[in-house]
């Protein structure tokens, strides 16, 4: 992936792990993943797998909605 924008790629790389998501309940960190990079390639792990980002879909400096190229399998179930 070659970041869409400098501001996100440059916020991906420099974030601490686990990053929070919105998904499950923001409070018990459900749903955390970590990223990694490599050069201009960002890959996001749930622990369980990891897939790379294909794009942007959104970003606006305080909210990324990023697209996978993959399905992430999660270690909870989504009840």
């Amino acid at each position: 992936m070659s970041c869409l924008t400098s501001f996100l790629c440059h916020s991906l790389k420099t974030i601490s792990n686990p990053l929070r998501t919105q998904a499950g309940d923001a409070r018990s960190n459900d749903f955390p993943l970590n990223v990694t990079t490599s050069g201009n390639q960002v890959n996001v792990s749930t622990g369980v797998d990891d897939a790379t980002v294909a794009n942007t879909v959104y970003s606006d400096g305080q909210l990324a909605i990023i697209r996978l190229k993959k399905w992430l399998k999660q270690s909870k179930g989504l009840a």
